[in-house]
């Protein structure tokens, strides 16, 4: 992370500009970023998923093989 590169320079007396640690850590496809949060399941999705579940328990296997599956 760029406070342990900068702890790190402070340590052998270097002194970097943490903008300039920025820009070079940026050039080498390192990005600081923080991850996008995943918003939870409400009730509602929840009990949605598991009446389905329910519903299709018992299904064939025909059924299956005659379902189309797409990933939003």
């Amino acid at each position: 992370t760029l406070t342990l590169i900068e702890a790190s320079l402070a340590s052998i007396k270097v002194s970097v500009h943490d903008s300039t640690i920025r820009k070079r850590l940026g050039k080498n496809g390192l990005h600081g970023r923080f991850p996008r949060r995943k918003p939870l399941l409400s009730k509602k999705n929840i009990m949605a998923r598991l009446n389905f579940a329910k519903k299709h328990l018992n299904d064939c296997q025909d059924f299956w093989e005659n379902t189309l599956w797409t990933d939003e």
